[in-house]
């Protein structure tokens, strides 16, 4: 991958995190297991899967396998997934 590629991936990481942010920002404690309609992922489900991905394209770059914690709270899952987009984000740059 040439540096040109890896600083675009960064961007779509800081995107990423960015985008994430804003949503999460000063949402109420409910709005981890609002569900819309019957089917729908909760923002904690679709974070925790947002965070798998991201682990799994971790695991690729680093040639290390990537277990997938379960978290308890939502809290906990947001703290993994920005680690997992800094620690992404951190290999891209080497």
């Amino acid at each position: 991958m040439n540096e040109t590629e890896r600083h675009l991936l960064r961007h779509f990481l800081a995107t990423l995190a960015y985008r994430t942010q804003k949503a999460l920002r000063d949402a109420p404690e409910e709005f981890a297991e609002f569900t819309p309609v019957a089917g729908v992922r909760t923002p904690h489900h679709l974070l925790s899967h947002m965070s798998d991905v991201l682990s799994f394209a971790r695991a690729r770059a680093e040639d290390i396998s990537y277990p997938l914690p379960n978290t308890d709270t939502f809290e906990e899952e947001q703290a993994r997934f920005f680690s997992i987009l800094e620690s992404l984000s951190d290999c891209l740059e080497r």
